[in-house]
C-alpha cells in the first residue's frame, strides 16, 4: 500500500508545511499511512484518479495562492477540465490566514470552490485558520483535526483505527551535539 490518503500543502513561508506534518504525525498516531508533500510535488495528472487529499494551504499577498502551488492551481483552473474530472475525489482543506485581510483565507476557500466544481466531494469542512486567534491557526486546527479523524475513518472500515499513544514517532526536529 502506498499510503491512505495524501497530504497537500501550498505554502509560502512553511506555516502550511509545518501544519501539514503535524496532520501527518497526528494520522500515523491513529494507524493511517499519510504522504506528505509539496501540492506542485504532486503530479496533478494523477488527481482524477487520487481518492482521498487534505489541503493544507496558506494564503499570500492579496489572497493569492503561495508558490508551492501555483502551477498545479494554473492546472485546475484551465476551463478545457471537465466538470467530473474530479468525481473520484474526495477532500477536505485547511485554510492558513489572517482575519486582518480583506481576503481572509482566499486560496482555501478558491481551491474548495474550484475541486467542487470539477465534481470532487467536500467530506469536511474547510477549517479556516486564523493567525488572529489567541493560541493562532492552531485555535482552528485543533478542532477541525479532532473532528477530521472520525469522518476518515470511515473510508477505511472495516479497518480497526485506534490512537497508539505509546508509539514513539519521529521528531519534528533535530537536534546535533558539536564537540568543540
Amino acid at each position: 500500500m502506498d499510503c491512505d490518503f495524501y497530504v497537500l500543502y501550498g505554502t509560502q513561508t512553511n506555516t502550511a508545511k509545518y501544519a501539514a506534518e503535524e496532520l501527518g504525525r497526528q494520522a500515523v498516531k491513529r494507524s493511517f499511512v499519510p504522504k506528505i508533500m509539496e501540492f506542485d510535488e504532486f503530479q496533478i495528472t494523477r488527481l482524477p484518479t487520487a481518492k482521498i487529499i487534505i489541503f493544507v494551504v496558506s494564503t499570500t499577498g492579496d489572497g493569492e495562492v503561495p508558490e508551492t502551488m501555483k502551477n498545479a492551481w494554473k492546472f485546475l483552473l484551465r476551463s478545457d477540465l471537465p466538470v467530473n474530472s474530479l468525481s473520484q475525489l474526495k477532500f477536505s482543506v485547511f485554510g492558513l490566514g489572517d482575519s486582518s485581510y480583506a481576503l481572509f483565507n482566499a486560496a482555501a476557500k478558491k481551491l474548495a470552490r474550484r475541486l467542487i466544481n470539477l465534481g470532487a466531494e467536500l467530506f469536511h469542512e474547510v477549517g479556516l485558520g486564523d493567525y488572529q486567534h489567541d493560541f493562532g491557526y492552531e485555535g482552528e486546527f485543533d478542532p477541525w483535526t479532532d473532528q477530521l479523524w472520525p469522518k476518515l475513518a470511515n473510508f477505511f472500515l472495516p479497518r480497526n483505527f485506534e490512537i497508539k499513544p505509546d508509539i514513539l514517532l519521529p521528531p519534528a526536529y533535530q537536534v546535533l551535539f558539536i564537540e568543540d
